[in-house]
């Protein structure tokens, strides 16, 4: 990976476990998911963003889609069943689509204040300000940076066994892209499309778009590969 991954990893525990954790098994994923976001993270500043998404590829190959990551209703799990969920991998995915969805300044803001939140709020230990979170915390705090109701996005992500998937068709120079989400759920998930070389972003506030690309250009969705999906 080009550094010490596990050492990485479990130092990023001292911020996204020890300080800040979930109450129960049953958002386990808040523990790991973060703690595993955080060796891109390191590879993009240190390395490149090209490692970063190498580490991503490797990433997303690991996903499996057998259970959502966290419970609604929320069920009492024990460790064994929620380490069997793919609090990993697929936690990591899930931030990194978070950071497209609200952009980096946003993101790296709401990681701050995930770990020191603005308003205080009680701690456990106020020596080490370490406190209890769940997914609905979450969701409130990136909510709010983001000046809208992101509930669909963890809806979907994170309360869903299946991902959602993206259908790409192209007549001529018509292309419509529309989002296909577990249960029928919205999922108004922009995306980044790229022709002849330029990329830019579109917004599908109804889980779709239609888009007039010229019949001979190049074109390609998700460039970058930010945004997590069902069959990639």
């Amino acid at each position: 990976w080009g550094f010490d991954a596990l050492h990485q990893h479990e130092l990023a525990h001292e911020w996204w476990g020890n300080q800040i954790t979930p109450p129960d098994w049953n958002d386990l994923w808040l523990h790991e998911a973060f703690a595993q976001y955080m060796q891109p993270l390191y590879a993009e500043r240190r390395i490149s963003p090209a490692k970063a998404r190498d580490i991503m590829t490797m990433a997303r190959s690991r996903i499996r889609t057998t259970s959502p990551l966290a419970i609604a209703p929320r069920e009492m799990q024990n460790s064994r069943q929620a380490y069997a969920r793919d609090v990993y991998w697929r936690g990591s995915w899930v931030l990194h689509s978070l950071r497209y969805l609200i952009g980096s300044d946003r993101f790296f803001e709401l990681l701050r204040q995930w770990n020191d939140p603005q308003p205080p709020v009680p701690a456990i230990n106020a020596a080490c300000r370490c406190r209890f979170a769940t997914t609905d915390d979450l969701m409130r705090l990136a909510s709010r940076l983001a000046g809208r109701d992101l509930a669909w996005f963890f809806e979907v992500y994170v309360r869903q066994a299946e991902l959602p998937r993206l259908t790409v068709t192209r007549e001529g120079a018509t292309v419509e892209l529309r989002w296909e989400a577990p249960a029928g759920l919205p999922f108004p998930m922009p995306v980044d499309v790229k022709v002849d070389g330029r990329a830019r972003r579109v917004e599908m506030p109804e889980g779709r778009a239609t888009l007039t690309v010229p019949a001979r250009a190049t074109f390609e969705v998700d460039p970058d590969a930010w945004v997590l999906r069902g069959g990639q």
